[in-house]
């Protein structure tokens, strides 16, 4: 049921055209009945809601979390020293950002700043783009894609099913 689960929550790593068949397999697999709560919300919520897979799907993309967006806003609170600002306040400190911005950008396109990443990241990364290559290149399957990745991001947290 574990590995049924991380298969479940790897789907966004697929192509979006080959997540409603894989979510299909899926649930041809399930065996127990608390995880049919999940394939109801999923196929509710993700696969015939408001959200279509094009716009979840994270196939193919090195950015794949808003961790960027949320680290500059903590830095943007601790520049405002926890305080409510007004206005100008505000605009002032928004002013300073942009010009740090064009400035990193710079940096950025002349090659003298990178983005820090922990080892482990690093190597899980290229796993994942090796992974994507070899199904590109029609060396594996959705379904094998998919165990690649549940398997590349680690268990399911305790006490989830």
């Amino acid at each position: 049921m574990q590995q049924l689960l991380k298969e479940i929550m790897a789907l966004p790593f697929l192509p979006a055209n080959q997540i409603p068949p894989a979510f299909q397999q899926l649930q041809q697999r399930n065996n127990t009945a608390r995880l049919n709560e999940v394939y109801e919300y999923i196929q509710d919520t993700w696969l015939d809601g408001s959200y279509p897979a094009a716009s979840w799907s994270v196939y193919g993309r090195a950015v794949r979390t808003n961790n960027d967006v949320e680290g500059w806003h903590h830095r943007l609170n601790g520049r405002a020293a926890g305080k409510a600002l007004g206005v100008y306040a505000l605009m002032a400190l928004l002013k300073r950002e942009a010009d740090l911005v064009d400035m990193t950008r710079r940096l950025i396109s002349l090659q003298k700043l990178t983005k820090r990443q922990r080892r482990a990241a690093t190597t899980a990364q290229g796993r994942l783009f090796r992974h994507w290559d070899d199904f590109d290149q029609g060396n594996v399957t959705a379904s094998q894609l998919l165990r690649r990745c549940s398997h590349l991001y680690g268990a399911a947290p305790r006490g989830t099913v």
